[in-house]
């Protein structure tokens, strides 16, 4: 499967719902405790590729209807971020359960999300996925 495949599969990430708790007293520097990241996959789009999901593992109720699977966030992660001058990722990276399948035989997941400033450009948030 092509890098562009999976970046159509997983590219439409975009909504979370995290526990965030303070890391110190310091201001504006947090850490993600817990939490879902909701996804929504373009079926159509999908299919004129010749991928069609056709099952889930492991994964949770996503924010709301308009997404099609939530994959809950690790208790292993260990992303630190603050607001300062916009965001600004500290270290680490979200930890994820659950898998999805294409086709009955292609199944990813237990990714990881994490975040590189050298790739937040144009359009691009600099946020990156890791599949294992």
């Amino acid at each position: 499967m092509s890098f562009y495949q999976w970046a159509s599969i997983f590219g439409y990430t975009t909504a979370a719902f995290v526990s965030i708790a303070p890391l110190q007293a310091e201001a504006a520097k947090y850490q993600i405790q817990s939490g879902v990241t909701s996804v929504y996959h373009d079926l159509s789009f999908l299919s004129s590729i010749g991928l069609n999901l056709t099952g889930s593992d492991n994964t949770v109720t996503p924010i709301n209807s308009d997404f099609i699977v939530g994959f809950g966030i690790s208790s292993t992660t260990n992303f630190t971020f603050s607001d300062v001058g916009g965001f600004s990722q500290l270290s680490g990276t979200i930890q994820h359960t659950g898998t999805v399948t294409f086709n009955k035989e292609i199944t990813i997941g237990n990714f990881s999300v994490g975040y590189d400033p050298t790739r937040a450009i144009k359009n691009a948030s600099g946020l990156f996925l890791t599949i294992p």
